[in-house]
């Protein structure tokens, strides 16, 4: 997902901050998740963020930003993961498909 306006580097680190944070809830709303809570992790090439389940699973969202990577990279990236996963003993995050199925949320 991009954040909503084309306005967006110019903005304040926290400005950012908050327009992400904003935009990680929309993004969530695409799970079978009854979120709790979001704190920030990080934020510099993507912004990555902790969220907190109802049911009490911890899990991490990642926001990439725009213009870094394509959007086929990132889909790349997560069937990558999901195929170490699923093929070897490499303990790699799993990503968590939204309710299409899909691994990546736009």
């Amino acid at each position: 997902m991009t954040p909503p306006d084309s306005g967006f580097a110019q903005l304040s680190h926290r400005a950012q901050v908050l327009r992400l944070r904003w935009l990680a809830r929309a993004a969530l709303e695409h799970y079978d998740l009854e979120v709790r809570r979001l704190a920030l992790l990080r934020h510099s090439y993507n912004t990555i963020l902790r969220v907190w389940a109802a049911d009490g699973q911890r899990y991490v969202l990642r926001v990439n930003l725009p213009g870094v990577r394509r959007l086929e990279q990132i889909r790349a990236e997560m069937a990558w993961l999901a195929a170490l996963r699923r093929n070897t003993g490499l303990q790699v995050p799993r990503p968590m498909p939204n309710r299409s199925g899909e691994l990546v949320t736009t």
